[in-house]
């Protein structure tokens, strides 16, 4: 009986340190980035304040004087772009962000005749 009693003052407090060390949340990052750009089509001729939108997620933003954009922090899932600019075609772009990184859209419009 005493056997049994020493074994057991061993192993239960390698068993409880175990036991803290498998509740140790797992750190994934579970998000990503979306960059960008609106260029015309058949160059790299940024296009100013472009309309972006982003779905699922009903996020909007415009591109700034270089034709740059992004979203930040966005679930990792596929996404649509829509880029619509007076005066241009609208044109769509399906990307899906990379946990912990920053994906690159490189989106063309043409000028409507």
């Amino acid at each position: 009986m005493k056997r049994i009693f020493r074994s057991s003052g061993f192993f239960l407090p390698c068993l409880a340190a175990l036991s803290l060390a498998s509740c140790k949340p797992t750190e994934y990052e579970n998000f990503g980035d979306i960059r960008g750009k609106v260029v015309q089509s058949g160059g790299d001729t940024g296009i100013p304040e472009a309309t972006v939108s982003l779905s699922p997620g009903g996020r909007t933003c415009f591109t700034d004087s270089t034709g740059s954009f992004g979203f930040e922090a966005l679930e990792i899932q596929q996404y649509t772009l829509s880029v619509q600019k007076e005066g241009y075609a609208s044109n769509r772009k399906s990307i899906t962000p990379i946990p912990g990184q920053a994906v690159e859209a490189i989106v063309a419009l043409s000028p409507r005749n």
